[in-house]
């Protein structure tokens, strides 16, 4: 992970070098700001104690549009990890013996509000300057688990039964605080609380408080992934005996990301306007000819 957000550091620092921009240009106003980032992300749902964050890492990648002098636009794509497992609980879920992992991708917009206006020549901006956001996005995840040393793609073995069957693709929606700081006239490093409600209780393939018939599964697979409690020392197996306590159905999952980003300003149509320009300039000064 560190040597993705270095690697795209150093594709900033190359633009900058090799795209040359004036301080004073005022005609051009850097309006576009393109950044990178990486953290860690927490997971909150039924594989986790209440109020325990889960540290995974995550890397973010988009532009921001500051159509008002305190309003941005914010396009985001974003990869992140996301684990847990019963047998680190302290909350009386270890002998439910359920655990996951996943990597998940999300796609999001949301609108970030500045506490300070950004001045028109972008390079006056304040050193500090607060911001809240909020939005929507879209989430892939795919959640999984090992066993006997092989891993399996939990969602289409439907290990709460065929009737609780559910999508790979939920609506999120993210909202946060953070600060950016300006390092020099093009760069800042923003540093970033996102925290992302969703639609699914399935990111972890946990959700209904109802085991399974274990003999409803044809797929001895399913039916071990189903319930592990054996494996975790229950006896009788919690889907034999049986309890209401494979998941909460009344709550979503959702997560946590913690970010440091990399922030360069540009003018991505500027010079490309110009150099357009003076060859069809050029183009009719021949023709007259």
């Amino acid at each position: 992970m560190l040597r993705k957000l270095l690697l795209a550091i150093s594709m900033l620092v190359l633009i900058s070098n090799v795209y040359p921009q004036s301080y004073y240009n005022s005609r051009y106003m850097q309006k576009f700001v393109v950044q990178v980032g990486s953290g860690t992300t927490s997971y909150f749902g039924d594989v986790v104690d209440d109020y325990v964050l889960t540290f995974n890492g995550n890397f973010n990648a988009g532009m921001l549009w500051r159509f008002h002098n305190r309003i941005a636009l914010d396009a985001n794509i974003g990869w992140f990890r996301m684990a847990a497992e019963d047998a680190k609980s302290e909350d009386g879920k270890a002998l439910r013996g359920l655990s996951f992992f996943s990597n998940n991708y999300e796609v999001s917009g949301v609108v970030q509000v500045m506490l300070f206006p950004e001045q028109a020549r972008f390079y006056l901006r304040r050193r500090l300057n607060p911001y809240l956001f909020g939005g929507v996005g879209l989430l892939y995840y795919n959640p999984r688990a090992e066993l006997d040393g092989e891993k399996y793609a939990l969602r289409p073995l439907q290990t709460e039964g065929p009737e609780n069957a559910y999508s790979g693709f939920t609506a999120t929606f993210p909202m946060g605080i953070g600060v950016k700081i300006k390092i020099n006239a093009f760069f800042n490093v923003a540093i970033e609380g996102r925290f992302t409600y969703t639609l699914s209780d399935y990111l972890d393939d946990v959700s209904s408080g109802i085991y399974p018939d274990p003999g409803s599964f044809e797929d001895d697979i399913a039916r071990r992934l189903s319930d592990r409690s054996a494996e975790a020392g229950a006896n009788p197996a919690f889907a034999v005996e049986p309890r209401d306590v494979r998941g909460n159905p009344n709550a979503k999952d959702n997560y946590l990301h913690m970010l440091i980003k990399i922030q360069y300003y540009i003018s991505p149509f500027s010079d490309t306007y110009r150099a357009l320009k003076s060859r069809t300039m050029k183009n009719r000064r021949r023709r007259r000819r």
